[in-house]
């Protein structure tokens, strides 16, 4: 049993040693690439059930927000009809995207697993 466990954990370290390595402790971006690798292993995971797909597509939809977050490229040279300024739109967006990412998780998290 040590064994196995001293195996998965440097496992575990591999998987996530590009995360790691980067890893710095004053931005959220780190936070956001530490669960989008985890969430794409999860996607990569051949799960069992009839549901397994529609499971997927909601980790998907996650993945694709975090990759939003990550890159924070929401800043526009000119806003919306509607919007005055560039920067409110660009917190507005941002914001919505946190707000989806981790009400998605909120709701299907548990619901991943059997």
């Amino acid at each position: 049993m040590l064994f196995q466990n001293i195996r998965n954990f440097v496992r575990n370290i591999w998987f996530y040693r590009r995360v790691l390595w980067d890893d710095q402790p004053w931005d959220q971006i780190y936070i956001y690439e530490l669960l989008r690798r985890k969430l794409q292993q999860m996607i990569a995971f051949d799960g069992i059930g009839m549901s397994w797909p529609q499971k997927q597509e909601k980790i998907h939809l996650c993945v694709l927000l975090l990759d939003r977050l990550i890159e924070e490229d929401y800043c526009l040279d000119v806003p919306p009809i509607g919007w005055s300024k560039p920067w409110e739109y660009e917190d507005y967006m941002l914001e919505q995207d946190v707000r989806l990412l981790f009400e998605t998780m909120r709701k299907h998290v548990r619901t991943w697993w059997d």
